[in-house]
């Protein structure tokens, strides 16, 4: 993992500390982690060209709104995941989200366990994103992996 990844998990990890205190992400937050995501870009510390940075931001934006109508999501975890998504872009997104939500499976079990129907949902995004940074073919490999047991 490139020095460079270690911003927005930095930026995430900081998100979980405000989630877990006040249930609340400050809009600072995705909004400067957006901003660096294009920046970063720009002067080239990534690989996404920019106009993937903006299509992983508007897939964040889309995805994230579709949970908070659903009534999944605070309005502070769709502009967080709409910031990831200018540093992941589209791909890079869709893999994290799927392990965040196996990461929010988790939170959600711990939470019913405690008789509580609701809980930050920050972690789930800082667990999601980290091991898509650790194991970014991870997907992949369980896809492949998955697929030989059904052809079994």
């Amino acid at each position: 993992m490139a020095f460079v990844w270690l911003i927005p998990l930095g930026f995430s990890g900081v998100a979980v500390v405000c989630d877990l205190r006040r249930r609340e992400i400050p809009d600072g937050i995705p909004a400067l982690l957006a901003a660096l995501g294009l920046a970063a870009s720009l002067l080239g510390w990534t690989s996404l060209p920019w106009s993937h940075v903006l299509l992983g931001g508007l897939c964040g934006l889309a995805i994230g709104g579709l949970f908070f109508f659903a009534a999944g999501f605070g309005g502070g975890d769709v502009k967080l995941v709409a910031a990831l998504g200018t540093w992941l872009g589209v791909w890079g997104l869709l893999q994290t989200l799927f392990w965040v939500a196996l990461a929010g499976m988790l939170l959600a079990f711990v939470a019913q366990a405690r008789g509580k129907k609701e809980f930050a949902y920050a972690p789930a995004l800082f667990a999601g994103l980290l091991v898509f940074l650790i194991w970014p073919t991870g997907l992949h490999q369980v896809v492949v992996w998955t697929q030989g047991i059904a052809g079994r």
